[in-house]
Formats: C-alpha cells, structure tokens, sequence
C-alpha cells in the first residue's frame, strides 16, 4: 500500500500529489471502468521523455537506485503489496491494471504472462490465507504501452530503453470490507531482462510504500527497499470493478420512432458477460437483458421494450458501442432518417452540448438521466455564441429516471429563437446526458437529425 501521509506536507506538495494520482487514473483507467482501487502514480514527468511521451524518473538526485523490482517468474522473483477494500458491502473485483517493462523491448509490450493471487493478510504471515487466484493461471487480457518510460534523471527526454507498458489481468470475485494483500509474477521475451516493475513514484519521495519481495518463489519474503537510500518501495497497480455505460434515453417502438444498441467487446481473448438495465423516465425498472459477447464480438438489437427511458449497462469487459434513434416511413415503415450517439461510459456534474439551435429551421432536444437512488436537481443554461448565460432552468429528476427536455418548451422564453449557442448541463449527482438536433427542412417536407455528445469541460485526456 502507498502509505504516504501527504498532509504533512505543504500545502503545493498535496495538490501535486492528489493531481498526479487522478491524472494517472484517468489516463490508464479504461473508459467505464470503476476504479475500486490506485496504488499510487509512477509519473512525475509530464511530456518531457522521447516524442512528447510522459516519464516515470527515478530521483539519482535522492539517492535512489533502482529503476524497478523484478516480478520474472523465471528467476522466482515475486512482489506483494497490500490494498483496502472501504465499502462495508464489499466490492466486486472485476479486473487489476499492473504495470512492467522489459529493459530493450520496442513500445510493442512483450509481456506474456501475469499470475496472481489475493491474501487476507501478508504472504510471509503464516496465518494468511489466499481467498482468490493463483500462480498458475495465465490472468492476461490486454498489455500496451503507456505512453510512459521509465529514465533516470540523467536519462529524462533522450533514453527510451524502458517504454512502461499496461498490462491489465481478469479477476472475477466478491471482496468483503477489509485489507489484502496482492502478490503476482509475470513472464515475457526471453530474450530481454525482465519483466520489472517500476515502483510508485512520487517528486521527493524516497520511502513510498510497504511492499515485500521474494526471489525463491514465495518460500521467504522481506521488505522490498530501494538500494541506494534503503526506503520501503510501493508498486502501482490499480483494481476495476466492472465496466458500466449508459444510453440517457431510449424510444419505445411506436408508429414511427425506435432506438437501437450495437455493443463491441474490447478484449481480444475474454468473453463479455453483459447486462442491460432499463428503467421508465418516472424512475422504475422496466426489465433486465443478458448477453455474452465473444472476444472481439459485436452484438446489436433494436431495443423493444414498451416503455421509454434509459439504459444502464454493465460489462465484465470493456465495450465500444452507441446507440441510434430512427424514425420510419409512414408508408413502408423502413428507416427514414437515424441520428447516433456513442456510450457513454463516465457520468459528470458538469456537460456541454456544444451547439444548439431553436428556430424555424432548427430544433434541439436535450436528454438526461440520473443513475442514482436518490433525486437530482439538474440546470440547464442556455449560453450564446458571446459566452454570456441567456437562460436558465432548474429540473427534479426522480431517482433513476431520465427526462427530455426540448429548448423552445423547457428553457427559452416563449417566442424566442435562437441559431445558434450551447447547454450547459450542472446536476448536484454526475449524470450521463446527450442532445437531438433537428433540421427541419421545410421545403421537402423532411425531417433529419442528428446526435450531440454531452462532454464533460472538465476531463483530463492526455
């Protein structure tokens, strides 16, 4: 565990440090995922290393002498490092992100191989059990490179021998509230040295956790230490629980209007076991569907249920999708016109829809959901092109419900149009939100539309 009591320092100190570890997390956390759990960062230098790439520098400067620790199950090396889980229901484990390198590999990961197992106490106490997995079984899913290397100071901008890739491992188990410790091994190309683990990093900090370490396969353990200021070394890993997206707004199958759902399963060797809640707008469950997507499986289906409302999806695997809202012929009933949006996998208290319009040619409807248990009060203002707040209203949205709001009934004043300006969305609880935008062509006597993603301003994307 990463036992650094940041308070004690400066105040500077603690906001660098609370922005490194949320900068990390949401770079290398997978769109949708939970984090249940961060260990602590490895980068502290942001841009500065080969081709713009960030840098994980070991501090020469401190004393410090170890690029990382080995985990190669070859040689028997080991590590552990221990994790909470706060939630007195417990968590669900779905997935855990580690972190490696090879000394000489290309950005092309090498790694192979990831074996762990979970402790309810240290692996060198002999009261410890393990309570899930082992050092058998090949966990691997995916391993890229970061977009990190791993340099000495001297090295910082001009070295790239070490590019740091992710390597994330399936899990699949119910935690209770409490402390664990984590052990795992890892194999690659034989003929590179490795694989190693970079330890957590942090500017100015030579002791960053309580990690232990064994090079016999686990028959003996000791402190893991740096070996130059013999400071106890933490490792970075971070632990998911299942993915979870969300469509604000679905249509039921009336006359002339449907929503349909196309899913796309990430993982090139995992299945992805997939479950569909919908819900009415007044909040109330509607109904619960299943699907198992292979590895690099899609799957896609118009959403038939007879109320509208929105849909909270959950996946054992990342997924890529959207959703599109279609309107049919009043002849033929084919598809006329389809407007998409894509999933969304991350609620806000602050969206943006870009651009709207309300006026004799255009029309915007704008659609939020709350995934909660409770009420959330949402404000929408209208901005214009000038930055300058026109109009705005506050909404009640019931526990898990959703709500369309269209510009001309629900935020501007009677009468007035509008060609152009933006929505700013702000909810006391993070929301999932998007936006129809109509053009009405009234010389055909035609209607199209198109889909508008609610983005978060304030996202961090590398």
């Amino acid at each position: 565990m990463n036992r650094l009591c940041i308070f004690s320092k400066p105040l500077g100190a603690v906001l660098m440090i609370l922005t490194t570890i949320c900068f990390l997390s949401a770079f290398l956390t997978p769109a949708g995922a939970e984090v249940l759990y961060d260990n602590g960062p490895i980068v502290n230098g942001r841009g500065t290393g080969v081709g713009g790439a960030d840098e994980s520098i070991l501090q020469t400067s401190l004393g410090m002498g170890n690029y990382g620790k080995s985990a190669s199950a070859d040689t028997g090396s080991r590590l552990a490092d221990d994790f909470v889980i706060r939630d007195p229901a417990g968590a669900y484990l779905n997935a855990i992100t580690f972190f490696a390198y090879e000394t000489g590999s290309t950005r092309a990961s090498t790694i192979t191989v990831v074996n762990y197992r979970i402790w309810n106490g240290p692996p060198n106490d002999a009261a410890s059990a393990v309570v899930f997995g082992d050092m058998t079984t090949n966990r691997l899913v995916h391993t890229t490179w970061s977009g990190i290397y791993r340099v000495t100071e001297a090295g910082s901008g001009t070295n790239s021998d070490r590019p740091v890739m992710i390597v994330r491992a399936s899990a699949g188990v119910q935690l209770a509230q409490g402390t664990y410790w984590l052990e795992w091994q890892m194999d690659g190309d034989d003929a590179l040295s490795g694989p190693w683990i970079p330890q957590v990093t942090l500017d100015g900090v030579t002791t960053s956790g309580n990690a232990l370490s064994t090079g016999n396969g686990g028959t003996t353990w000791g402190n893991d230490t740096d070996s130059g200021t013999l400071g106890n070394n933490g490792f970075p890993f971070i632990l998911h629980s299942k993915y979870e997206y969300f469509i604000p707004f679905y249509r039921r199958v009336i006359m002339n209007a449907y929503t349909s759902l196309a899913l796309r399963n990430s993982s090139d060797l995992q299945s992805a076991a997939v479950t569909a809640v919908f819900y009415n707008t007044s909040g109330s469950q509607v109904t619960t569907m299943t699907e198992t997507i292979p590895a690099k499986g899609q799957w896609a289906a118009v959403l038939s249920q007879g109320q509208e409302g929105w849909v909270k999806i959950t996946s054992t695997q990342p997924l890529t999708g959207l959703c599109w809202v279609g309107l049919l012929d009043g002849t033929t009933f084919r598809p006329w016109v389809m407007g998409d949006i894509t999933l969304i996998p991350d609620l806000a208290r602050e969206l943006i829809v870009p651009h709207v319009a309300q006026n004799g040619e255009w029309d915007t409807s704008v659609y939020v959901c709350n995934p909660h248990g409770e009420s959330t009060s949402v404000t929408l203002l209208f901005v214009d092109e000038s930055g300058s707040v026109l109009y705005q209203q506050t909404f009640a949205l019931p526990a898990n419900g959703t709500r369309e709001f269209d510009l001309d009934d629900d935020l501007l004043p009677a009468g007035v149009t509008k060609s152009r300006g933006s929505v700013k969305i702000s909810a006391t609880n993070p929301v999932a939100g998007f936006a129809m935008y109509y053009d009405l062509d009234k010389a055909t006597g035609n209607t199209c539309f198109a889909g508008i993603s609610a983005v978060d301003p304030n996202y961090i994307e590398r």
